[in-house]
């Protein structure tokens, strides 16, 4: 079954032959009875494929997109993703040293880990766009499959999307885990430059469908330059620079607090994140920006309110500089360094 997976993924002719995944298409009989006669050595029963595409044609395929930071996942057809959490598995802290067969299923998304970082740890699988840890990203798709979208994947072809620069290796071991583990009938990895193309063809001011363009992918931890030429990526005129959302939340956090924000122990990532989604602008001009705070520091500051996650408490801390500095990261990385 691995190597079945293996050459699905490399090999896309066959892949069309064996599953019909690009028109969607019922798979022969003769498809059939050569895929039974493979997988009938398998040590574990496995859904019968005629069930499985059967069932798969009728539903909606199921879209997954595993970021650095968080993971967007839905069904095909949908105007939003229907869940979007933090791409992360929080694990429980031990109270002794002995490790337990359970260990491995005791773990819960990022965003319940984060909530109570003082029982559980979190693990974040993606690191600069590529998957590192796949033991933590087998149970992230679990919660993507069983919770957050609640449906067997058995019964719905998948689509996933990858970084332009991904390891072969690491798509071969994402094709052996979903059709091991997860059984689905048919899959496609993409690159995510490309479907942000095809993503554009929502649009109502769009009347050619162009599959061609330069797009610049700035993700939560690594940012691509990458172009596209009717569809296909070419890999050798990739830029990549491993700066992005992360390193600009770390910039905002530091600036607050070496001028020593009231901001309560624990929550300077959550307040530095919301700051930048709220605050912060490009300016064309650094030293003009610089001069017209420093001048009048009233007028420009803004006042940022929450919630203390313990005590319930509200408390509010002022933004300046950062609300124009945090973009230049991605402008001068050199300003964060």
């Amino acid at each position: 079954m691995v190597i079945l997976g293996l050459i699905i993924i490399v090999n896309y002719t066959f892949f069309s032959k064996c599953f019909k995944i690009i028109d969607f298409a019922a798979p022969s009989q003769n498809d059939i009875e050569n895929f039974q006669i493979i997988v009938s050595h398998r040590p574990y029963p496995v859904t019968p494929i005629n069930h499985s595409m059967n069932a798969a044609r009728d539903n909606p395929a199921i879209v997954i997109d595993n970021g650095s930071g968080f993971t967007k996942v839905g069904f095909a057809g949908g105007a939003a993703p229907q869940s979007t959490f933090q791409t992360a598995i929080g694990k429980k802290i031990r109270s002794s040293g002995k490790d337990s067969p359970l260990d491995d299923l005791n773990f819960v998304s990022g965003e319940i880990s984060s909530a109570h970082s003082s029982t559980y740890t979190t693990h974040p699988p993606i690191k600069h766009g590529v998957v590192e840890d796949w033991d933590s990203m087998e149970q992230l798709w679990q919660r993507c499959f069983y919770e957050k979208l609640r449906c067997n994947p058995e019964d719905h072809y998948l689509l996933l999307s990858e970084p332009p620069l991904n390891p072969p290796e690491n798509r071969e071991q994402t094709a052996e885990i979903m059709f091991e583990t997860f059984n689905v009938p048919a899959m496609n990895i993409s690159v995510q430059a490309a479907l942000s193309l095809c993503s554009s063809w929502a649009n109502e001011k769009v009347t050619h469908r162009e599959m061609t363009g330069i797009v610049v992918d700035s993700g939560f931890g690594a940012t691509h330059i990458v172009p596209v030429v009717d569809g296909k990526v070419f890999s050798s005129c990739i830029k990549q620079m491993n700066i992005g959302g992360r390193d600009i939340t770390a910039y905002i956090q530091k600036l607050m607090r070496d001028r020593k924000e009231p901001i309560p122990h624990g929550m300077g990532v959550d307040v530095a994140r919301s700051v930048k989604e709220n605050f912060t602008y490009t300016c064309p001009n650094i030293e003009k920006e610089c001069e017209r705070y420093d001048s009048n520091p009233e007028k420009y500051s803004k006042v940022y309110e929450s919630i203390h996650k313990k005590t319930g408490q509200i408390f509010s801390c002022n933004v300046q500089h950062e609300r124009f500095l945090a973009p230049e990261v991605l402008m001068t990385p050199k300003v964060c360094r």
